[in-house]
């Protein structure tokens, strides 16, 4: 398994390069091409942190068999446009990042969705019009945006990583109901 996640993550790239030159800042093609928050890669190895703001929350992995860290480097902490995040977590699978979390105050919401919006445009979907919850789909990486509650949040999906680790969990249930 730890293979094949080793291959998609290093094809994810090569996919990427072809992309970039069509990915304009303000196109759901820059979340594709990107991937990222700030120096944080999704299927990018966690080893390429900065170890001394790295701190893993468990040792044990949840029932998804990834491990959750919380990253405090203040450059990352800074999101930008007056806003800086109350914590930063990074959520692994076989050691490669499959989402990224930013938490930060409940009224910091509209500048965040303001620096996401001209990142990755306005094609998002909005549950409905008195939640001020978004996503941005892209190909390769998702942005899932919500600030209706006190301490509100930002997450940075793997496309192919949430396939992985949800054909796992599958695995995992299938085998677990053939042996009752």
């Amino acid at each position: 398994m730890k293979r094949l996640v080793m291959i998609i993550a290093l094809l994810l790239p090569l996919i990427s390069m072809a992309q970039e030159s069509t990915a304009r800042l303000g196109s759901i093609n820059y979340l594709d091409t990107k991937k990222s928050y700030k120096a944080i890669k999704l299927g990018g190895d966690i080893k390429d942190l900065k170890s001394e703001y790295l701190f893993k929350l468990s040792e044990t992995p949840d029932a998804s068999g990834c491990y959750v860290y919380t990253y405090n480097d203040p450059a990352l902490l800074n999101f930008g446009n007056g806003v800086v995040l109350k914590r930063l977590q990074v959520k692994t699978y076989v050691g490669l990042v499959s989402s990224i979390y930013l938490f930060f105050e409940k009224e910091d919401g509209n500048r965040v969705r303001d620096v996401f919006t001209t990142a990755y445009g306005s094609n998002y979907t909005q549950s409905n019009s008195e939640e001020d919850s978004y996503l941005w789909k892209g190909s390769l990486a998702t942005l899932y945006l919500t600030y209706e509650k006190e301490l509100s949040a930002a997450m940075y999906t793997s496309v192919a990583m949430d396939k992985i680790i949800s054909q796992r969990k599958a695995n995992s249930a299938s085998s677990a109901a053939s042996d009752l």
